[in-house]
């Protein structure tokens, strides 16, 4: 990895920066198992709590524990790093510790671990990165969930680890890897799953944004390659925002938008050796910035 690349996933953006937790997250572990297994720990998903089972109490203890005056997704109420942080050492002021009960631990999604991830590797010194995309969680061939992990550096190796600390869903290898290393081909990246879309290669429908609408696609996938995008460039967007040049015209997108997002894409399916190219559009194409949600609409 060439110096400039090395030194922008040093960098933190408006979510990932520790601020006064800093020094904190450098007294974490070293070893990103051992870091990965103790952020997992001070999680809790959403729809385990939504959908409770009684084989996953082994991890987070009796569901009935959790306050009934907290809400069962947090994800609006804690958005940065050390929002998070903070949290926590509300919640149980030993901070950062393993096996935590239900209670003490956060409910929020996929992106906001990954953050956390980020911020807390960053502060050591590695080079830290989001990433969204889609994942087979049932891994039965059948249908992709929008999903956010990390890659992390890995110099002895030279190569990114894809390191996904949220839930408990493969570290135990019940599918032959480990959520800490995940192979290439069993995460979708955004910009490989557009072109296959585009290609007619992959299927649109068997990926799925986890709206609640069933948004599938090539509507779903773009949410993702912009998220993704932002990602690359530190700025790890809350999952509401998006460019507003589509935001509610998706199907109205010219063949010319369209090209100039799959010239995009193709630059994203490897973002080191195009980063140049990557950062150029970042810093030109204000389409690609210019964003909106539901609370940031014009009036």
């Amino acid at each position: 990895m060439n110096k400039k690349i090395y030194t922008h996933y040093l960098s933190t953006g408006t979510y990932t920066n520790p601020g006064a937790y800093t020094n904190y997250f450098r007294t974490l572990p070293d070893n990103i198992i051992d870091l990965g297994e103790l952020i997992r720990d001070q999680i809790v998903h959403p729809t385990v709590l939504m959908f409770p089972n009684p084989y996953l109490e082994k991890y987070f203890g009796p569901f009935s524990k959790y306050p009934v005056e907290r809400v069962k997704n947090e994800d609006e109420i804690f958005v940065t790093a050390p929002a998070m942080t903070a949290e926590l050492f509300r919640l149980d002021p030993r901070g950062f510790i393993r096996n935590k009960g239900v209670d003490n631990r956060l409910a929020v999604t996929c992106r906001h671990v990954a953050v956390l991830i980020a911020s807390v590797c960053k502060a050591k010194g590695i080079p830290c990165r989001c990433r969204a995309g889609f994942i087979d969680f049932l891994h039965n061939g059948s249908t992709c969930g929008d999903h956010w992990i990390n890659q992390i550096w890995n110099e002895t190796e030279q190569r990114w680890i894809n390191f996904d600390a949220s839930g408990y869903y493969e570290y135990e290898n019940r599918f032959g890897f480990s959520q800490f290393d995940i192979p290439n081909d069993k995460f979708s990246f955004a910009a490989q799953t557009w072109i296959g879309i585009r290609n007619g290669v992959l299927d649109g429908k068997n990926f799925i944004y986890q709206d609640a609408k069933g948004t599938n696609g090539l509507e779903a996938v773009l949410i993702y390659l912009f998220l993704d995008f932002h990602a690359l460039m530190n700025n790890e967007l809350f999952y509401s925002f998006r460019p507003k040049y589509v935001y509610h015209n998706f199907n109205q997108i010219s063949e010319t938008q369209l090209h100039e997002i799959d010239f995009l894409a193709q630059l994203m399916t490897s973002p080191d050796d195009s980063f140049d190219k990557l950062y150029e559009i970042w810093n030109t194409k204000n389409h690609f910035r210019l964003l909106t949600s539901p609370f940031n609409e014009d009036f």
